[in-house]
């Protein structure tokens, strides 16, 4: 982890305990950067509202990176157990809690922070494109938005967990059973 990095998870994780201990609503950005002995400015920097620190995943981008960066020979549900794998084992004991801590405040602070479509629309880009790019097919197909569509919503269904072995499981369990329509969705439009 880069010292970019870990300024921004500091960040995060303090912000997150303060979130915690006094609910969303309560805290600022200059309550933040004290909990960091950071200016206001810094802060700002990494996140520009309290809103960004709940709402923007840093994880997002990682898993969508590792389903591109899957083999081509995998289908789009194989990569995805993959990505999946791959992320949760890539972070570290601390940013796992740091992430499970993040999705709890957000899920039960919602109607304080908002931006749940926000946080969906961004993921969805990135999935749409990749998904598009692996099965060969236009990022506003039907089964492409269908197929990432489906992967987001087993997101959702899935909540992360203390045990991250558990989580990628259950991932590849709702794989199991909708991957091979959902590939099959994408083979018969990509032939057609």
């Amino acid at each position: 982890m880069g010292a970019a990095t870990r300024d921004r998870h500091e960040i995060r994780r303090s912000a997150l305990k303060l979130f915690d201990e006094r609910g969303f609503d309560t805290v600022t950005l200059d309550d933040v950067a004290a909990a960091v002995s950071r200016s206001v400015a810094s802060v700002e920097r990494e996140f520009s509202t309290t809103r960004d620190i709940v709402v923007h995943n840093d994880y997002f981008d990682t898993i969508v990176d590792c389903f591109e960066n899957c083999p081509p020979e995998l289908s789009c549900a194989g990569a995805w157990v993959v990505a999946i794998d791959e992320i949760a084992n890539s972070m570290s004991a601390e940013e796992w809690e740091t992430e499970l801590r993040r999705t709890r405040i957000f899920f039960r602070d919602e109607r304080h922070i908002g931006g749940v479509s926000e946080m969906i629309a961004s993921f969805l880009f990135g999935l749409k494109h990749a998904v598009a790019e692996r099965a060969n097919l236009p990022v506003e197909s039907a089964e492409v938005v269908i197929f990432s569509g489906a992967i987001y919503g087993m997101m959702l269904s899935i909540p992360i967990t203390e045990d991250r072995c558990e989580w990628v499981k259950a991932h590849a369990i709702a794989i199991e059973s909708l991957g091979p329509a959902l590939d099959h969705m994408l083979r018969v439009a990509r032939n057609h």
